[in-house]
């Protein structure tokens, strides 16, 4: 939970194979997500998120219509996984309303398995993790691609911050790169939904 005076679920799952309904999974005790909750509706199965609810009070949560795209967050015979699993062509989740913004700050734990976007807009606007050794950003004002030394496989934390008029991003709390001077604005509308050919764990 990111803020104590959010009241609703954390997400909606159903089983991966889209047989029975949907559950709501809200957070436990400390605030983390309720994994008790998300075991027993489980019931042994892979679990695929359904909506990823906005905590902000905007009512723009990320949601995914279509059973096959849907990513997983607890697999049948591990457990919890800890995180999304956007491996397969299209797993995503839409906002259902697209932010326009000409300044964000985005936090990420990837864990990338090959090339793939964090978020896009379905379009030329997008951050990706694109390989083993580079963070990219492409954006309708330049492409601009920065130095990273994870391999597919390692975890890092990686910030993306837009302040207008420069990209600046960091991983594992040291800078890797800033572009040049940009202006315009970034639409974001999805998170995950890969390139063909592309994958990657999102934490």
């Amino acid at each position: 939970r990111l803020t104590n005076t959010y009241t609703g679920s954390a997400i909606q799952v159903q089983r991966a194979d889209n047989v029975g309904g949907t559950h709501e999974i809200g957070f436990d005790s400390y605030g983390e997500l309720d994994t008790a909750a998300l075991t027993a509706a489980a019931q042994g199965n892979d679990m695929a998120v359904v909506t990823w609810y906005d905590q902000s009070g905007n009512g723009n949560d990320a949601e995914q219509t279509t059973s096959a795209n849907r990513p997983k967050i607890y697999d049948g015979s591990t457990g919890y996984l800890g995180y999304l699993d956007l491996l397969d062509a299209s797993d995503s989740l839409t906002l259902n309303t697209t932010i326009t913004t000409g300044e964000f700050t985005i936090f990420s734990a990837l864990n990338p398995a090959s090339n793939g976007m964090l978020v896009n807009n379905g379009g030329n606007n997008y951050l990706w993790y694109r390989d083993a050794s580079s963070l990219g950003v492409r954006t309708s004002f330049g492409n601009y691609t920065f130095s990273a030394t994870p391999a597919y496989g390692s975890l890092s934390l990686d910030v993306w911050n837009y302040s207008g008029s420069v990209v600046d991003v960091r991983q594992n709390a040291t800078s890797i790169g800033s572009s040049a001077s940009i202006t315009g604005n970034v639409t974001i509308s999805k998170l995950g939904d890969r390139q063909p050919t592309e994958n990657f764990l999102i934490n």
